[in-house]
């Protein structure tokens, strides 16, 4: 019986194994009747297209637990662009990736999805939008790379009809014609993708690599067209690269209020790196008062990096103005207003003093920390009561009593350690210890 038993399963085993064998043979055979209506057998055939000639291989595997597969390998693409997948984009959104690449085209769907490696100018000249489409799509069912001029494409089921099969490849084949393209008119693709492309970040790219070539000509000519072109950040690029000659355009971007903060940004940092005290003062002293905290913050941070004296009044009157701060946005403008005034103002100036003693009311402590420096710089010994009450962490604390030391080191006529302050029942008036010592704050 036993006998019986075990004769049947090697027979049903048996019947098993030899149709996966025939089902094999079968998906084998198509495969190969599939190339063959393709044009791609012999497997080293040579077909033309029209960005030259790329020898394509195709051939079937199979892999334990992985099935059949299908493998392309394409070579004659030019050696000074490579490929590497690095992730597939779902419904077409970036994936995050932790990774550097190489060169980065401006894309971000794009460079989260590619590592770009090679000569930077055929790279940023071959990936215009079509290709960088075409190779988006493809990334989405096919494992491809371009590595040393053969692009290899892996699927991980096989191709056994005639329509699916020359599809793919005529795919691999347009995605090779546009890399080739940028091997063979890389100024003309370069000069399009700055003034053409769609993606702000690809034109920014491009026009960096135009700029930075060592013709003084076409450097001319490019930065010429930049400055005429309608895109504002064009503009501010181009009008950076062109020193004096550009900053009527960096002024004009600046004073712009329909420009998008982020344009008016970078126009005044160009115009903060180059301008003259003289040119610069009135663009700070409008972007003070301008609704956008990041220009603010970048015009504080501007007055002071220039000690732009002539900065003080409207930076004043922004910190007055400041009682609230909701945002990190926010909280970064009032750093940037206290550090300017700090250090911009008159030591013992009556009205900068009023203005940070205004933004120490401020509950952030972040904000409470930058103010209590910058009285310690241009304060005097007015503030030092206010500066007593700063006492909510040991952070604070040892801030306060560094500022008191400062503003204690600038008062005449005082030995040192000899400020201490009364208790609050006592009015919190500021007097003088009789015997000189460390600096006390009553309880």
């Amino acid at each position: 019986m036993m006998l019986w038993v075990l004769s049947g399963v090697l027979a049903v085993s048996s019947a098993g194994m030899l149709v996966a064998l025939a089902g094999a043979a079968r998906q084998r055979r198509r495969f190969r009747l599939a190339c063959s209506l393709s044009g791609l057998l012999p497997l080293d055939s040579t077909r033309a297209s029209a960005g030259g000639a790329y020898p394509v291989t195709v051939c079937l595997r199979s892999s334990a637990g992985r099935g059949l597969s299908t493998e392309i390998e394409m070579t004659g693409l030019p050696m000074s662009v490579g490929l590497l997948k690095e992730g597939i984009p779902a419904g077409r959104r970036p994936v995050q990736q932790h990774f550097s690449p190489d060169i980065e085209v401006g894309d971000p769907a794009f460079d989260a999805c590619f590592r770009v490696t090679g000569d930077e100018r055929v790279a940023l000249a071959a990936l215009d939008e079509e290709t960088r489409e075409r190779a988006l799509d493809l990334c989405v069912h096919v494992d491809f790379t371009v590595i040393d001029g053969v692009l290899r494409a892996r699927l991980p089921r096989p191709i056994l009809d005639d329509g699916s099969m020359r599809e793919l490849v005529d795919e691999l084949r347009a995605l090779a014609d546009g890399l080739t393209a940028g091997a063979t008119c890389t100024h003309e693709r370069l000069v399009r993708n700055a003034f053409a492309d769609p993606t702000p970040g690809v034109r920014l790219r491009n026009l960096d690599v135009l700029l930075g070539t060592s013709e003084p000509e076409v450097v001319d000519r490019v930065r010429s067209e930049a400055l005429a072109a309608p895109y504002p950040a064009l503009r501010v690029r181009a009008a950076g690269d062109a020193g004096a000659a550009g900053r009527p355009a960096l002024l004009s971007l600046v004073s712009n209020h329909r420009a998008r903060a982020g344009v008016r940004r970078e126009a005044l940092a160009q115009l903060a790196r180059s301008a003259s005290a003289a040119v610069l003062t009135p663009v700070v002293r409008v972007l003070l008062a301008d609704r956008h905290p990041d220009l603010v913050e970048l015009a504080a941070n501007a007055a002071r990096e220039r000690e732009l004296v002539g900065a003080l009044a409207p930076l004043r009157a922004r910190a007055l103005a400041c009682k609230t701060v909701k945002t990190p946005r926010a909280k970064r403008m009032v750093v940037a207003l206290a550090e300017a005034l700090g250090a911009l103002g008159p030591v013992g100036d009556r009205e900068t003093e009023e203005a940070l003693l205004s933004l120490l009311q401020v509950a952030d402590p972040m904000v409470r920390l930058s103010v209590i420096e910058a009285l310690g710089w241009a304060g005097s010994a007015t503030a030092v009561t206010a500066l007593g009450r700063c006492q909510e962490s040991r952070k604070i604390q040892r801030a306060s009593r560094a500022a008191i030391r400062a503003i204690q080191s600038r008062v005449e006529g005082v030995p040192e350690g000899a400020f201490s302050l009364v208790g609050v029942e006592g009015e919190g008036h500021l007097s003088l210890a009789v015997t000189p010592g460390a600096i006390t704050i009553s309880p």
